[in-house]
């Protein structure tokens, strides 16, 4: 080989240049042979045979959930027992939802009597850590989050007739609306939709691996290499293209046949309010209700497991005589020698009066999802919802409608007058509506948030709201909240999730960008209640443009951001880190009434706060949330501010894992382990034809790969041996 000795530092350098790039390029391939390794496990099937030559799929499951009620915030524990009732050695991979805002903090591994406490790294090292214990036999449990709402569970080398138990604990908020609490935990996936990842140019291909090894803090010849970051930046996003895509497949063929073992999940509630409670109900489960204390109840299951087939969902209200209008809860937590304080504030602003003479004049696009995985009981739920919503439109109104799946399709050319005439056309559109095919969301996006086929009738519209109707069975959900940023303009953006297992991350982070809200249905007998509600606040927005400050006027460190525009029934709900001295909370913003808009403001006592533990996880996750929504931030800027905040707080997020080991090996090394995908239930109602994504994107990622290799020893030969080239600069 040639030696460096008496090159001149030029040319040392284009040669350490050569050498960085295949680096590299190495990782990356490596870390995608690996994901494809697991992905083509997962398309096979996951089928071995036991002693007796009898095929056997995933290992059992049952799932134990205990949750802790207080006040607004909901501690939670999740128990995965994993059975291997065949004669190898397996390792159980495990995809499965928690609620969007779910803060996951712990994982403990038990096997018989002995307990692993997991440990937060980042994500890298926790998989390397975990492939490490899987490969020497030891038993190690890895969880990942895939997305804001879907998690992997995943357990190593768990023998023959061995149970394995993976405990993970999260914390969430309760949720209020219109005088209602209510929690919810989700317990199965609907099949995702990804579209196909596009193929990189030479261009990008080039530039991309320019700024793979360029540090962020790296000055080259005097000049930040900001053009390279750039690239690097796309780098990134394409990466997660491509992991969408791959994700979506899995999601398809993690659904269980009828040959493979049942999912269940018993489900227990500790509930602790300040009042005494009422009216506690689930819409998708019987209940039993234990009574303890008048403000301590505990609540279970009728039956006591259930299939994990759609979301569990509790209500309940509180017994009072008059509408509180704000509830507060303080954290006290001793860092080092530092006392911190964290907020939690809940507040209601006062229903406002509303007539009918001062019904704002809208523009209102109905956007209804018909692709295959709205099959069974989805599709006729939004069919119902969007008739309704033809009815609830009143008359100085203009409308249009938007049907999805592969393509859209327009109800008119142009919006159009509500009238007798136009609803009945609009119904008989309605009903012709069938379910099939992809879900091709960013072409539906892109017209209901142009404004190219508005026509306004002799007079302006006051206000132009997008209506939504979706269970959100897509992958690709950045590319999508990024388009929702660029395109809203000054439209309204509200969402409607359908269905029993519908994409409820999605769909808020959409409403939030959208400056709108969330409505979930998952029950026909919901439809009339809950978009009759909707449309009420469709026609009373209360509070917008809100502000908050410390009584002296210095600005509040609160989460999550930015704060949404308030409707009738919709709460300020927002978590804080609390200064030294500071005790009154300033709440500011304009109060719409009667079509006009006024100046408002509220100022909240902290001295009158009920403790609450565990404010501070709240604050860190609803921080993160809003780093991932912010469509400014370039990818590796967010990663990170997030990566410091999950490990600050021992937080999971996209960029840190927990991983548990246990140090003594129980596999024999001349055996081997064989990793098997857990097999989930498709939701409850649907009936969608599988696979609704096109499997073999192993294929094409290896031969992208390939030629990206290909590109960079070209690249980087290119720039060794042409004279005078230097390595590159901004």
């Amino acid at each position: 080989m040639r030696s460096l000795k008496g090159v001149d530092n030029n040319r040392r350098q284009q040669w350490l240049l050569l050498g960085r790039t295949m680096a590299a390029v190495l990782l990356i391939c490596s870390s995608f042979t690996t994901a494809e390794a697991v992905g083509e496990i997962t398309q096979a099937g996951l089928v071995y045979q036991d002693s007796n030559g009898i095929s056997r799929e995933a290992p059992l499951l049952s799932t134990s959930v205990e949750m802790n009620v207080s006040g607004l915030i909901n501690r939670v524990s999740v128990k995965q027992v994993f059975e291997n009732d065949s004669s190898q050695w397996i390792n159980a991979v495990y995809l499965f939802p928690l609620p969007e805002n779910a803060a996951v903090d712990h994982l403990t591994m038990r096997i018989g009597r002995r307990v692993i406490i997991g440990e937060i790294k980042q994500k890298a090292e926790a998989q390397q850590i975990y492939e490490q214990a899987e490969r020497e036999g030891k038993k190690a449990a890895l969880v990942e989050q895939q997305r804001g709402n879907m998690f992997t569970t995943k357990a190593a080398n768990i023998g023959p007739g061995e149970k394995l138990t993976i405990e993970i604990e999260y914390q969430h908020s309760v949720s209020y609306k219109s005088g209602l609490f209510s929690l919810r935990f989700p317990m199965a996936i609907t099949p995702r939709y990804a579209p196909a990842v596009t193929p990189l140019s030479t261009e990008e291909r080039h530039s991309y691996l320019a700024g793979l090894f360029l540090n962020k803090e790296q000055e080259v010849e005097g000049e930040r290499a900001s053009q390279d970051w750039i690239w690097l930046d796309k780098w990134q996003r394409w990466q997660d293209a491509a992991a969408g895509y791959q994700l979506a497949e899995q999601t398809v063929s993690m659904i269980k046949t009828s040959a493979d073992p049942a999912l269940l999940v018993d489900i227990k509630i500790n509930l602790h309010t300040p009042l005494p409670t009422t009216d506690i109900q689930s819409p998708y489960h019987g209940l039993k209700i234990e009574n303890r204390e008048a403000d301590f109840k505990v609540i279970s299951l009728f039956d006591s497991t259930v299939l994990a087939d759609r979301d569990f969902v509790l209500n309940w209200s509180l017994q009072q005589t008059e509408q509180a209008e704000s509830s507060v809860f303080v954290q006290e937590k001793a860092v080092g020698s530092t006392l911190e304080k964290y907020g939690l504030v809940m507040m209601v602003p006062p229903a406002m009066q509303f007539t009918e003479n001062a019904r704002i004049a809208k523009e209102v696009i109905l956007v209804i999802d018909v692709s295959g995985s709205m099959s069974g009981t989805s599709i006729a739920q939004a069919k119902s919802a969007l008739s309704f919503a033809v009815d609830q439109l009143a008359e100085n109104d203009t409308f249009n409608i938007i049907a999805f799946s592969n393509n859209t399709e327009f109800f008119a050319g142009n919006s159009l007058p509500v009238d007798n005439r136009s609803r009945i056309m609009a119904k008989s559109f309605i009903n012709q509506l069938q379910a099939g095919g992809g879900t091709n969301m960013q072409a539906a996006l892109n017209d209901a948030l142009s404004e190219q086929r508005t026509v306004y009738p002799n007079e302006h519209k006051d206000l132009r709201q997008v209506l939504f109707i979706t269970d959100a069975s897509i992958s690709n959900e950045e590319q999508l909240l990024t388009q929702i940023k660029q395109q809203l303009g000054a439209s309204r953006l509200f969402m409607v999730g359908i269905g029993s297992a519908p994409n409820h991350y999605f769909m808020k982070s959409s409403a939030q960008l959208g400056r709108g809200t969330y409505t979930s249905i998952g029950d026909v007998n919901e439809v009339r209640s809950k978009m009759s509600a909707l449309f009420t606040q469709l026609s009373a927005p209360v509070l917008r443009d809100i502000k908050l400050t410390w009584e002296n006027g210095s600005e509040v460190d609160y989460w999550p951001k930015p704060l949404t525009d308030l409707y009738q029934g919709e709460p300020l709900q927002v978590v804080m880190k609390i200064p030294s001295g500071e005790n009154k909370l300033q709440v500011s913003g304009l109060k719409v009434e009667n079509g006009a808009a006024q100046k408002w403001t509220q100022v909240l006592s902290l001295d009158q706060e009920q403790n609450g533990a565990g404010i501070d996880i709240l604050w860190a996750k609803e921080q993160i949330d809003s780093i991932e929504l912010n469509r400014e931030l370039p990818v590796s800027e967010k990663k990170q501010l997030i990566t410091a905040l999950g490990l600050n707080y021992h937080i999971v997020t996209k960029h840190t894992s927990l991983v548990a080991v246990e140090q003594q090996v129980t596999r024999p090394l001349m055996l081997s382990s064989v990793d098997k995908q857990v097999k989930t239930h498709l939701p409850k109602g649907n009936t969608m034809s599988l696979p609704q994504t096109g499997l073999g994107s192993g294929l094409y990622l290896r031969i992208a790969l390939m030629l990206l290799l290909s590109a960079a020893v070209l690249w980087a030969a290119e720039r060794l041996l042409r004279p005078g080239i230097s390595e590159p600069r901004a």
